[in-house]
């Protein structure tokens, strides 16, 4: 009954290393393993050959995190990629346009380590957001993130961020069901803009919809007078979708909020 916002991201890829191999591409997601929805949606692509002009090859693999964990600020964004040998490799990153920062990290005996990594647009701001790293020998690589948009010191705050809430529901009154964010902020002044970003979902990929969105807080005389809604970023959620981290923004305030996503 819940609408989703189906999130598509072409793949355009054109770099400017100097590499003998043309590039190749494969999708490097499976159903065993869930990321979070619309940051990085795609497929990988590598462009490299060996010593001998031998073009690298590449196939997708599950990244098993009870087995070789991520550190724990991180977020795991793409399925693996398992390459043979050295290459440029990467990925659609449409959460780098939404203050997501990337990290394509190597799986070495047991540990995801850190490469240089490039987030920006390919081939220029016509294309798409993709994030890019040097990987200088074969083995197994995977894209994680963390949520690192603006936020407003909570000591410039002049309201009372103390009295707000925050939750999920359906305020179109439509009969559609279409999920939204919304925000209780009752000293906030009416037609206040409001902005809201999702940090973190639990479990990964069991959301799906607008990561971020705006609203403005309804009138005194308004039946959900004091609330700020988010209709048109429509979100939906899977049965087993445990909760959220929603940062919202409004006034000179910010306050990051845990939604239980729990349905009935």
């Amino acid at each position: 009954m819940k609408k989703f916002l189906n999130l598509a991201i072409v793949f355009v890829l054109a770099l400017g290393f100097v590499l003998v191999a043309a590039p190749q591409a494969v999708q490097a997601e499976s159903e065993s393993t869930p990321y979070l929805a619309g940051v990085a949606e795609g497929a990988w692509s590598w462009t490299g050959s060996s010593l001998t002009g031998t073009p690298v090859t590449g196939i997708e693999v599950s990244v098993d995190l009870d087995a070789s964990p991520s550190p724990s600020w991180l977020q795991l964004l793409t399925g693996g990629i398992k390459i043979d040998g050295p290459a440029t490799i990467c990925h659609p990153f449409r959460g780098g346009q939404f203050g997501w920062q990337g990290e394509i990290r190597q799986l070495v005996e047991g540990k995801w380590v850190r490469l240089v990594t490039t987030n920006a647009w390919l081939p220029d701001e016509e294309g798409t957001f993709t994030a890019c790293a040097n990987a200088s020998a074969s083995g197994t690589y995977a894209l994680f993130g963390y949520y690192d948009g603006p936020a407003v010191p909570y000591a410039t705050c002049s309201y009372n961020t103390d009295a707000w809430t925050a939750g999920i529901g359906d305020f179109d009154l439509d009969q559609t069901f279409d999920l939204s964010f919304w925000l209780f902020a009752p000293d906030l002044p009416a037609g206040a803009q409001a902005a809201y970003a999702v940090l973190r979902i639990d479990p990964a990929g069991s959301f799906t919809g607008a990561l971020t969105g705006t609203g403005t807080k309804y009138p005194a005389d308004h039946m959900w007078s004091g609330f700020i809604d988010f209709l048109d970023d429509n979100i939906e959620f899977t049965p087993e979708a445990s909760s959220v981290l929603v940062r919202f923004w409004a006034g000179n305030c910010t306050k990051d909020f845990i939604i239980s996503l729990a349905q009935d």
